[in-house]
């Protein structure tokens, strides 16, 4: 038998008059005891709260809303009005098509809706063809392309250029091969992973040269949190000590940040050597270079 509970008959958010008013009808329904108006009216009562005030408004109805559902029911929905859903106008449901997206993370999981688990990506395009219905685009190719550049790269590139309409378009998202998609979510996240170490080797490799630019270029202040180190160490001259002041020598932290200022040196000197095809005298020439180069680096650090 359905539940019919309690009715206070006060402004409260757990609860509905309406709703009552519907479960106590079908609770009325199921039950093979009440044959007629006046048992369905007694009965009422009961569900009253004491002291309440729907038990106030039920002991002073009037005869005929005794006598008859009918009238009492429609002096409850006097009573109780019905409160207006706020609708949601055409604009608003457009804004949420184009904002219902489909997260990258969520390609491969499952999801509970309705009671059944289903693929995200098959709840995302079932949601997003609801929406086209509710703006009335459904038989056309309206917003599509502005919902399908937000896909994942990986479903995008399973999908067609263009799609006549929105089923079309999400019948294509929910027949995607789910190999595919979990191939395609793996490659990328091996792509991440090798540009996060290719980074991590620029960014290595910049910190060293500029190092090695910072000891050919004295006039050039150190760079932050270096500390310039002195050595000194005691000579003797005869029955006095002379003190012998060594050459300044910078130490580096390989993982220090690198500046925008070593940047630019590092763009500048590289700017200014001329650049070879790949080539076999391209090949001969840099190398030379390099030759010259290191020669000129021992004259600055001998």
């Amino acid at each position: 038998m359905t539940e019919v509970k309690p009715f206070h008959g006060e402004d409260s958010a757990t609860e509905n008059p309406q709703d009552f008013i519907k479960a106590f009808n079908r609770a009325m329904r199921e039950c093979t005891t009440i044959t007629t108006e006046y048992k369905k009216i007694e009965a009422l009562e009961d569900y009253m709260v004491s002291g309440s005030a729907a038990e106030e408004w039920y002991n002073g109805l009037s005869t005929e809303c005794q006598l008859s559902w009918d009238k009492l029911q429609y002096a409850f929905n006097q009573r109780w009005l019905p409160i207006q859903r706020a609708a949601k106008t055409m604009k608003d449901y457009e804004r949420e098509l184009l904002e219902l997206t489909l997260a990258e993370e969520d390609i491969g999981t499952i999801k509970t809706k309705s009671r059944v688990q289903a693929w995200m990506h098959i709840i995302w395009a079932e949601g997003v063809l609801a929406l086209a219905k509710l703006v009335k685009v459904e038989q056309s190719a309206v917003l599509i392309w502005q919902v399908k550049e937000k896909l994942p790269e990986m479903v995008w590139d399973l999908l067609d250029e263009e799609y006549a309409n929105w089923e079309m378009f999400t019948g294509a998202v929910k027949g995607l091969s789910m190999g595919k998609l979990k191939e395609g979510k793996a490659k990328l996240e091996r792509q991440r992973k090798d540009e996060e170490v290719m980074e991590k080797r620029v960014q290595a490799s910049i910190t060293d040269l500029s190092g090695r630019m910072q000891c050919m270029n004295p006039t050039e202040p150190p760079p932050r949190n270096t500390q310039p180190t002195s050595l000194t160490t005691p000579t003797s001259t005869g029955s006095h000590f002379a003190i012998q002041q060594q050459p300044c020598q910078r130490v580096y932290n390989q993982f220090e940040p690198v500046t925008e200022v070593q940047k630019n040196t590092l763009c500048n000197i590289i700017n200014t050597l001329e650049h070879h095809p790949p080539t076999a005298v391209g090949c001969q020439a840099h190398q030379a270079q390099v030759t010259v180069a290191h020669a000129t680096q021992r004259e600055h650090t001998c």
